[in-house]
């Protein structure tokens, strides 16, 4: 098996159409609480900011390509992965008439396939314990 590291942005890790995720049932299932949300959503307004680089880390996240099922299976980072995209939902249903539309066609780009309408399928599967939660 070949081990290969990359740098990518959240955004082409979350929007690029031909890319679909989901945590295998062996990982544990999602456990943030309240206080790790806020913690990483201090910490992103802290970057954006305070930072004069435009690039900010967000941790690790290791995939392995699950050919089977067309889709990576999270390894490592599923819990900021899930929180990155029950925030996406959250700007969606709270925010929708007040964000620009580049912002508007990410979210939509991130939460599922939009140009494959007889297909739909969300981008994003959690293992089968918390799946129905997150729909």
């Amino acid at each position: 098996m070949e081990i290969k590291a990359s740098i990518s942005s959240l955004e082409d890790i979350l929007a690029d159409n031909r890319k679909f995720y989901q945590i295998p049932d062996y990982q544990r299932p999602y456990s943030w609480d309240k206080e790790n949300l806020s913690d990483l959503i201090d910490d992103l307004f802290n970057a954006y900011i305070n930072s004069k680089d435009e690039n900010y880390f967000c941790g690790s996240l290791v995939l392995v390509n699950n050919e089977k099922d067309q889709r990576f299976d999270i390894i490592d980072g599923q819990q900021r992965m899930t929180t990155f995209i029950i925030l996406s939902c959250v700007f969606k249903a709270l925010y929708w008439e007040q964000i620009n539309d580049k912002a508007k066609d990410f979210i939509l780009k991130s939460i599922q396939d939009r140009y494959e309408e007889t297909k739909r399928k969300l981008r994003f599967l959690t293992n089968e314990y918390n799946q129905n939660s997150f729909e």
